[in-house]
C-alpha cells in the first residue's frame, strides 16, 4: 500500500531530482537532507521513499519538511520492497531534467551538483560519473584507487559502451543521469535488494551515447563493517539469494553485445564475490542451499557455452 505526502512546488521544472530510498533511517536522514539544502545548485526536487520503516523515519522527514518549507520535498511511503522498487517509485514522481540518487546514511558535498551540470552542459551527457570518498567504520575518508584512476584518466573521454565501468564501479550515487534518456530507453531497476545497481548501470552503458567523468568529489559514502552491517553490504540468506537472482538475470547479457572482455570481467568478478560471500553464511543448511542456487545459475551459463 502506498501513501504520498507532497509539498506544492514553486518550480514547474527542476534541474535535478534526487531520489532517496530510506529504511529505518531516523538517525541519518536529516544529515543527508542537510547536504542537499547546502548545494550550490538550488533548483532541486527531493523524493524520499520510506521503504516500510519501523522506526521514526517518517516523523523525522515530516518535521524536516516543516522546518525547511523552501525545499521541494516529496515524501512517499510503501511496504518494504527493497531499494530497487523504491527507486523505481521515485522515478515515477521525478520531474527533474537530471536524476541523482542518494542513500539515506550518506551525504553530498556542496559543490557536487554544480560540477555534474558543468560536465553535462559541456558534453551534452546522458550520464556524468563523479569521484567520491568513502569511510569504513568512521575511520579516515579516502578515494578508492579505481575511482581515482577512472575519473582522472578519463577526463574528456566518452565512456559510453565501456561495460567494465559498470562492473568495477557499479554504484548509483556518484552519477547523474538524464531523465529523458532513462525514460526513453525504459531503464529501471530490478526488484531486488542487491545487485540491482550493477544491472541498472549495464543497461545505462548499453544505451547511452555520452558518458563523461569529473575528478571532483561528488559523494561521501560511509560503510559499516564492525557491528551492524548496512543493508547493502551485509551477507544473509535473503540478501545473498537476491544477489544470485540479479546475477542470473545478466549471466548471458554479453552474448548479444559481443564484448568478450567485459563478459570475462563480469563472470570472474561476480563468481568470486558471491563465493566469498556465501562462505560467510554461518548456517550450514542455508549455505548449502545458496551454493546449490548459485550452481544452477552458473550451469545455465556453462551449458550455453
Amino acid at each position: 500500500m502506498r501513501q504520498a505526502v507532497k509539498r506544492d512546488s514553486t518550480h514547474k521544472n527542476h534541474i535535478i531530482t534526487t531520489i532517496i530510498p530510506a529504511y529505518n533511517a531516523e538517525k541519518s536522514i536529516c544529515h543527508a537532507l542537510d547536504s542537499l539544502r547546502k548545494q550550490d545548485e538550488k533548483n532541486i526536487q527531493i523524493i524520499i521513499i520510506d521503504d516500510g520503516s519501523s522506526d521514526n523515519t517518517g516523523i523525522e522527514v515530516l518535521s524536516y519538511m516543516d522546518k525547511h518549507a523552501d525545499m521541494d520535498i516529496v515524501y512517499l511511503c510503501q511496504d518494504n520492497a527493497g531499494p530497487g522498487a523504491a527507486r523505481n517509485l521515485g522515478l515515477e514522481y521525478a520531474d527533474g531534467t537530471y536524476i541523482c540518487f542518494l542513500d539515506s546514511d550518506d551525504f553530498v558535498p556542496a559543490h557536487a551538483y554544480k560540477q555534474y551540470l558543468n560536465v553535462a552542459n559541456t558534453y551534452d551527457c546522458d550520464v556524468v560519473i563523479g569521484s567520491y570518498m568513502r569511510r569504513v567504520d568512521n575511520e579516515k575518508w579516502y578515494i578508492p584507487d579505481y575511482i581515482r584512476k577512472l575519473c582522472h584518466d578519463s577526463d574528456g573521454i566518452n565512456l559510453a559502451g565501456d561495460y567494465v565501468v559498470a562492473m568495477k564501479n557499479p554504484s548509483l550515487w556518484n552519477r547523474m543521469y538524464k531523465r529523458d534518456f532513462l525514460n526513453s530507453n525504459k531503464i529501471r531497476f530490478l526488484n531486488e535488494n542487491h545487485g540491482e545497481d550493477c544491472v541498472f548501470n549495464l543497461d545505462v552503458l548499453k544505451y547511452a551515447a555520452s558518458v563523461y567523468t569529473t575528478d571532483s568529489i561528488c559523494y561521501c559514502y560511509s560503510k559499516r563493517i564492525n557491528g551492524r552491517d548496512s543493508v547493502s553490504t551485509s551477507w544473509s540468506y535473503v540478501n545473498t539469494i537476491s544477489r544470485i537472482r540479479a546475477i542470473d538475470t545478466y549471466f548471458l547479457y554479453f552474448d548479444g553485445i559481443g564484448d568478450v572482455y567485459a563478459e570475462i570481467v563480469y563472470i570472474n568478478s561476480h563468481i568470486s564475490y558471491l563465493m566469498d560471500g556465501i562462505r560467510t553464511i554461518k548456517d550450514k543448511d542455508e549455505r548449502n542451499s545458496l551454493y546449490q542456487s548459485f550452481m544452477e545459475s552458473l550451469s545455465k551459463y556453462i551449458g550455453n557455452k
